[in-house]
């Protein structure tokens, strides 16, 4: 379960993030795809996974941190 506009805001503040950490050009994708997995009552639940990639230099834990926030992008 989530909120619709969390997931969304903290999407398009990872991917803007994103590009604004590489200027050079280099590329992000997005992924998404729904997983079944099996619950305790014989049923299965559906899940959402997304994955983001970018072809940059990668982050450290700070970054990692705070790259959902707005606007971040540690230029350190």
């Amino acid at each position: 379960m989530g909120a619709e506009t969390e997931i969304r805001d903290a999407l398009t503040n990872l991917i803007f993030n994103a590009v604004d950490a590489m200027p050079e050009g280099r590329r992000v994708v997005a992924r998404t795809k729904v997983i079944e997995s099996p619950r305790g009552d014989g049923e299965s639940a559906r899940h959402v996974c997304v994955e983001v990639q970018d072809t940059g230099t990668g982050m450290d834990e700070e970054t990692r941190r705070r790259c959902l926030e707005p606007f971040f992008y540690d230029q350190g």
